[in-house]
């Protein structure tokens, strides 16, 4: 019950902040957006207080009271201006109700709510044998979501420790997984509090892509194309299953037992992946930041418009609260951002403009300002590494398509007609309006930037950036392409028609395959592992550092929230943390060397693990930890030793 009314105080907090703040959105922008922001607000509201006055229900409850009551507050005492606004939103929803506009929204919601439903319900359900991921996408992401959540709730550090790498705080953006912990803090399970974030953030997603589209396009039609070229995303691999289907001599039997993904085919290297499938299922803090990633585009298109330095500052405000939420997302607004404003000052001064040159020059200032502030969040991340971190920053003038083959050929195999369409449309005169092709231009320097440009040491962490720019070149193709079949003859309509298929085509394999849990189902803890971590919450200190395995899925990390010596070794080099040591120390403290107790002793360790993956990975001398340190607890595969003794008497 309290986590349904956090959920209704989210929207009821969001809602106002827009009033209050944001003028000229339309009603679904402030439910849709508003619902977003309030998460967001909500979150670091309680993560600032939690490290003040500790985490629990009453701090919860106590700080989104206040929330909410600071902005009842001060819509009461601008009462006639939210009045004013509310009535003019009203009566224009009421006159686009009648033109069906909002009919059609409503209907495109609900459809794509059902199977959304079905979707994130499937992404992470209990079968009898134990916890399976709906697809293969997730199935690598959602134990390092569950860890930080359990361990929030856990350990109730704040600042966080990083509990894959112990002796340093979390730097990675939580705040997607802070709000699931604090549902969790006020009474609801893993799952749910997991699960049902993410399905609401998912639908607020839709809503905010459709309306960033009818903001730009002004065409309903172009902006329901939109969100289906958005959601069905794909490239090429549509051909490897046709291959496939001849070689099978049987298309429905093929196409009813998909052998694989088609957005995921390393083999042949097309690996940018369908946009639910890839960015909205697992990754939740990029899904928390989407709905204000369309709401701040909204009003840079509006600036574009109107060079109104005050929407500027709005873009400012909202980029301030990103970097504990998504800094990708603050990366792509900063650079559309810039584009805008040093395009106005430029344009200003060839026109010899010294009031626009004035106002373009204020806009910067004003989107800045804020935003420096916000910057001091991704300080204090880089110091909470420590010194021998980089934070996870490794520039490169390179990605990995680039040195594997060539460029032109990889992109267009990964994102298919869809890139071609994108740049001849941009770059071919009368195709796009001026207001347009002007706010698409900087959509274009993202492109090169993440194509090119590797900002930390895996590069498909630059397909983030990649989002934006299809979600924008969604719309220009969608608008020109609706253009064609409103105006054309009936050959242009069949060849647009073929093409929208092409373009969809791989996509639709993809989510075919995903809402068929037979088809797609990836174990991820056994029931053995869930047991195993019920037992350590139950029975061990949870502030300890244990010493485990380094893979993924480890039941102390991942299920009991627990803080280790060294997780996945791929989290630490993404972090920037140095971890090579460590993985050679834990080696000599599994076989039992001569520098063992010392080597425990350099980490402050408390517990020590065997179970089935440590047996895989390390050469597990059992006996000598046998000898000499007591069992704290045994269940199946699972021995955790109590090594304090390591530390004498204290």
């Amino acid at each position: 019950m309290l986590g349904v009314l956090l959920l209704i105080s989210c929207l009821i907090l969001g809602i106002l902040v827009l009033y209050l703040l944001v003028p000229g959105l339309t009603f679904e922008e402030r439910i849709f957006y508003g619902f977003d922001l309030g998460v967001i607000l909500i979150s670091i509201a309680c993560f600032v207080s939690a490290i003040v006055f500790g985490f629990n229900l009453l701090q919860v409850c106590l700080t989104s009271l206040c929330l909410l009551i600071v902005s009842f507050v001060l819509t009461f005492w601008l009462r006639s201006q939210v009045t004013a606004r509310i009535k003019n939103e009203l009566q224009d929803f009421r006159s686009r109700l009648k033109l069906r506009e909002t009919v059609w929204f409503a209907e495109m919601l609900l459809v794509i709510g059902v199977f959304f439903f079905h979707l994130y319900y499937n992404s992470w359900r209990l079968y009898p044998d134990g916890w399976y991921a709906g697809h293969s996408f997730i199935w690598g992401d959602l134990p390092i979501h569950t860890g930080l959540i359990e361990s929030f709730v856990e350990i109730r550090k704040f600042p966080p420790p990083n509990i894959y790498f112990s002796g340093t705080l979390l730097s990675y953006p939580f705040m997607a997984d802070f709000f699931s912990s604090i549902l969790m803090i006020l009474g609801w399970s893993l799952g749910p509090a997991f699960v049902i974030p993410g399905f609401l953030l998912g639908i607020c997603t839709v809503a905010g892509i459709y309306l960033l589209a009818l903001r730009i396009s002004r065409s309903v039609f172009a902006s329901l194309l939109t969100v289906v070229l958005v959601l069905l995303s794909g490239g090429m691999g549509f051909i490897v299953f046709l291959v496939e289907a001849n070689r099978s001599g049987n298309f429905i039997h093929t196409l009813l037992n998909l052998p694989s993904y088609y957005t995921g085919l390393r083999d042949y290297a097309m690996t940018y992946p369908n946009i639910v499938l890839g960015f909205f299922l697992p990754q939740r803090p990029f899904l928390l930041a989407l709905p204000l990633g369309m709401l701040m585009l909204s009003l840079l298109y509006r600036f574009r418009l109107s060079r109104r330095p005050y929407d500027m500052l709005l873009v400012g405000l909202a980029s301030a609260l990103l970097p504990l939420v998504h800094p990708h997302t603050l990366v792509t607004i900063g650079i559309v951002s810039g584009y805008l404003v040093v395009e106005y000052l430029v344009l200003s001064f060839l026109r010899n403009d010294k009031q626009g040159c004035y106002r373009a020059l204020l806009s910067g200032i004003l989107f800045s300002l804020p935003v420096t502030v916000g910057m001091l969040q991704v300080l204090w991340q880089l110091g909470n590494l420590g010194a021998t971190s980089n934070g996870g920053l490794s520039v490169q003038i390179t990605t990995r398509a680039i040195a594997t083959e060539n460029y032109i050929w990889y992109w267009l195999k990964n994102v298919g007609l869809f890139l071609p369409l994108a740049g001849l449309i941009f770059v071919v005169q009368g195709a796009l309006p001026n207001r347009i092709r002007s706010f698409y231009a900087p959509f274009a320097l993202i492109w090169f930037i993440a194509t090119l440009v590797v900002m930390q040491p895996f590069d498909c962490c630059n397909r983030k950036l990649l989002v934006y720019w299809y979600v924008v070149s969604a719309v220009v193709i969608s608008l020109v392409l609706v253009k064609l079949i409103l105006t054309g003859d009936i050959i242009s309509r069949f060849l647009v028609a073929f093409l929208i298929f092409l373009l969809v085509f791989t996509g639709s394999l993809d989510l075919f395959r995903a809402s068929i849990p037979s088809q797609s189902r990836y174990l991820e803890f056994s029931n053995e592992d869930i047991a195993f971590a019920n037992q350590v919450k139950e029975r061990l200190p949870a502030d300890a550092v244990y010493i485990t395995a380094t893979q993924v899925h480890h039941p102390i990390t991942d299920l009991a929230g627990r803080q280790v010596v060294l997780g996945p070794p791929y989290l630490a080099n993404d972090w920037g943390l140095p971890w090579r040591h460590r993985m050679e120390d834990l080696q000599l403290i599994y076989t039992g060397s001569s520098r063992t107790q010392n080597l425990i002793r350099k980490y402050g360790a408390r517990y020590l693990v065997i179970g089935p993956t440590e047996r895989q990975l390390f050469r597990v001398n059992e006996q000598y930890y046998q000898e000499r340190f007591p069992v704290v607890l045994r269940y199946g595969q699972y021995t955790v030793f109590d090594v304090s003794s390591v530390y004498g008497s204290r």
